[in-house]
């Protein structure tokens, strides 16, 4: 097997950290050929933690000796895969390295590109304890302790399903192309460490926001619903000085929202939706500080490409009328009647319209126009309309006088 490469011990993951114990977990009585003894006694000894007496009482006395002696020896500067890998040679125990190796290997890769993403190099991200007592927990920390800098605050905590590393990864990319400092778990803890405590800690006290993305396999896990349980403790334990401590992303999948996690604003995933910027919207709740650039996404919007417009022929008007066609259909008014009338000097004869108009003496007949006195209207109307009282009394005067005279 090839030697792995120069990395710090911390990059085990505890998977492997536990295949490790496994192996050199039971006590070997041959001991190798240069004398040394062929299990965790053997690692303690040649790590130099069997120097220390307490160390190697605490290292005896536990129900798992390895991974003590692990949890104890990352903590050192000079503690490294290499390092690890001479152990195992000189105890002769070349069997664990063979069913180890390809593990140590991924962990090893793993570490390598999160640190790159981060602009960090693995080699230089050696462990280091601070003057607090305080235990780095993630990459940055220990490139913050080496370099005497105060440990990183993160702006937000995304919890996940197993099903949802996809979208998460998305969501990530988007939200530290913005400027925010992101942190999950399966990319940025330490190896080795102790999860639940690390992932606690970090929401309580290091984590300004908890992003949970609700799906059916995140309901799926106790350990998420604790952890969303947890930081609503905390909310609620501390209403002035956490605001908003849970930002809930739903998925489209449908699921059951427990009714303690339900009462929170939610935001569902939809970064295509046309009624509203969603990574806008996202950075804005997470840290209103902080403005949203779309220049600076992953995918950028194109800039909108001008589209020449081809002329349109001008519109043929429809509205233009003969002049025979209006002269046919005008009104003849008032004054239009007393020209036809007085207009003697035309040599041609008189129309038909001209001498119902005029008669034969040429005069205007026009009906009597109404006095618009008052009255005189009224008056106007009964002197046009026959009067049938006249007649009847008329009638009847005949009719009386007859039968006089005829007496």
């Amino acid at each position: 097997m090839v030697s792995p490469p120069e990395a710090p011990l911390w990059v085990l993951q505890p998977s492997t950290v536990s295949l490790l114990s496994v192996q050199l977990q039971q006590q070997k009585l041959l001991p190798s050929s240069g004398g040394h003894l062929r299990d965790w006694r053997g690692v303690a000894e040649l790590s130099g933690l069997a120097s220390d007496h307490h160390v190697y009482q605490k290292i005896k006395n536990s129900p798992d000796p390895f991974t003590e002696i692990f949890n104890n020896w990352k903590k050192l500067p000079e503690a490294n895969i290499s390092k690890l890998w001479d152990i195992l040679d000189k105890i002769d125990r070349f069997d664990v390295r063979d069913e180890t190796g390809e593990k140590v290997l991924e962990d090893v890769k793993v570490a390598a590109d999160s640190a790159a993403k981060k602009g960090l190099e693995l080699k230089n991200l050696t462990a280091a304890e601070p003057n607090n007592g305080e235990e780095a927990l993630t990459m940055e920390d220990l490139d913050c302790l080496n370099s005497g800098k105060p440990l990183p605050v993160y702006d937000a905590f995304v919890l996940y399903g197993e099903d949802d590393q996809q979208i998460v990864s998305e969501i990530v990319t988007n939200l530290e192309a913005q400027g925010l400092k992101i942190l999950i778990k399966d990319r940025d803890l330490l190896g080795g460490t102790f999860e639940h405590a690390a992932v606690m800690k970090l929401i309580s006290s290091r984590c300004t926001k908890l992003v949970p993305l609700f799906s059916p396999s995140f309901f799926s896990s106790e350990y998420n619903t604790f952890l969303a349980n947890f930081a609503q403790h905390l909310h609620l334990e501390n209403p002035g000085k956490i605001k908003a401590k849970i930002i809930p992303i739903v998925s489209d999948q449908r699921c059951d929202i427990p009714a303690n996690l339900g009462m929170y604003s939610k935001l569902k995933y939809d970064p295509n939706s046309t009624l509203f910027n969603f990574w806008e919207r996202l950075v804005k709740h997470i840290n209103p500080s902080v403005k949203y650039n779309p220049l600076n996404s992953p995918n950028p919007p194109s800039p909108p490409q001008k589209v020449e417009q081809a002329s349109a022929p001008k519109p043929v008007s429809t509205t233009k009328i003969s002049s025979k066609t209006v002269k046919a259909k005008e009104v003849p008014t008032k004054q239009q009647f007393s020209n036809i009338a007085f207009n003697r000097e035309s040599s041609s004869e008189p129309s038909s319209l001209e001498s119902e108009v005029t008669g034969d003496s040429g005069a205007l007949l026009l009906p009597d126009v109404p006095n618009h006195e008052p009255g005189g209207l009224v008056g106007w109307m009964k002197s046009k309309m026959p009067n049938k009282k006249a007649k009847k009394a008329k009638t009847k005067y005949k009719q009386s006088g007859a039968d006089s005279s005829a007496c």
